[in-house]
């Protein structure tokens, strides 16, 4: 047992160290370095400055992990394969402190990156220590210490297939209920308006409770995935909806704005989309694609119902290009549970909806979840 346990810490040290010079490799000399799962480049929105800066976050991370890893390696070779007690707690302690550095920058910088690789060294550490604990006298405490450091780290992954769409962000009894630093996966909405002109909206999915948020918090959400579902989005323009055309409050000296619909095809492997445009001398547009969701929100306060067409202090319907893969976004929660809503998914849109619509289509989303306490 005593020569499993000193191989077994070995090893976590040599895995840790080769990763994070990988790590730290990829950093300066891979472009298909990600982080929570977004290209670094893309992350950056093609700004160098801030390529430079993510990149030297990751490099700097690595450093440390490598650091640990010698340091495991190190101990576990030497003072801890002769026998020495206090290499035992050497471990136990540079273990529990790396883990508690991990999750703590959370909060920070916004992602929790990192944390599944920094679980699993810890357990891998945990059983050595645990092969080797028939040392000390002790060691029950201190197995069961490593073991409760790591439990409430846990996090659990949410499969919801929605059914029901909502045309209101209000206080409703939620479809899921999920714990801070669980995992959603699911999808908006999909429905009669994206089929045919004049179609009703399907509406926004939700609420989903975050278990412990109370009024005063704030509820973050990590934006891990956001990808078109379907082969064909929709773009409207003119009528009395957007800033190109006139609406009962604000008139218009200029001629009426044609009312348009189009049907944009969805090259999901390209990243692309393109509508046909007979009657003009191009024939047809193709566009990069940018996917997010016009729609994100919480429960507002007090009894208030919005309809799912206007913004707030609660989120909702916002249009910002940015909610989007990589991005996290902070929203205030004004009922236990914060009751999270989201939908709109739009293949592509520029700075807000100037002609009424982005490129409307349903997309495959995935939400990290978080508590910032009062």
């Amino acid at each position: 047992m005593k020569t499993a346990s000193w191989v077994v810490l070995a090893l976590a040290g040599v895995l840790t160290l080769l990763g994070s010079l990988a790590s730290l490799s990829n950093a300066y000399f891979s472009g298909a370095e990600r982080i929570g799962g977004v290209a670094i480049g893309e992350l950056a929105g093609g700004r160098p400055e801030v390529v430079t800066a993510l990149r030297a976050r990751r490099a700097t991370a690595a450093a440390y992990a490598a650091g640990f890893g010698m340091f495991l390696l190190l101990i576990a070779a030497g003072p801890y394969r002769k026998g020495d007690r206090w290499a035992w707690y050497a471990i136990l302690i540079g273990s529990l402190t790396e883990i508690l550095l991990t999750f703590a920058r959370i909060p920070f910088l916004e992602t929790r990156a990192g944390t599944g690789a920094a679980l699993l060294q810890l357990g891998v550490v945990g059983l050595g220590l645990a092969l080797g604990a028939g040392r000390l006298r002790a060691a029950p405490v201190a197995v069961f210490l490593l073991v409760a450091a790591a439990s409430p780290a846990a996090a659990e992954t949410h499969h919801l297939k929605p059914t029901v769409g909502y045309p209101t962000f209000a206080v409703r009894p939620p479809v899921l209920t999920v714990r801070p630093g669980d995992v959603l996966e699911s999808e908006s909405l999909w429905g009669d308006w994206y089929e045919k002109p004049g179609g009703k909206w399907p509406g926004e999915v939700g609420p989903i409770a975050i278990e412990g948020a109370e009024p005063g918090d704030t509820l973050v959400v990590e934006i891990l995935k956001v990808r078109p579902n379907r082969p064909t989005a929709v773009s409207t323009q003119g009528g009395r909806f957007g800033a190109l055309v006139p609406d009962q409050a604000t008139g218009f000296l200029n001629e009426t704005f044609l009312r348009g619909r189009y049907v944009w095809r969805i090259d999901r492997e390209r990243m692309t989309g393109t509508v046909d445009l007979p009657g003009s001398t191009i024939k047809s547009v193709t566009i990069p694609l940018r996917p997010m969701l016009g729609r994100v929100a919480v429960a507002p306060e007090g009894e208030e119902q919005f309809g799912g067409l206007w913004p707030g202090p609660f989120g909702g319907n916002m249009d910002v290009s940015d909610v989007r893969e990589g991005t996290t976004v902070s929203l205030p929660v004004f009922h236990p549970g914060a009751l999270f809503y989201f939908g709109d998914g739009h293949a592509a849109q520029g700075d807000g909806e100037v002609c009424g619509s982005g490129l409307e289509t349903s997309m495959e989303v995935a939400f990290r979840f978080d508590l910032v306490k009062k």
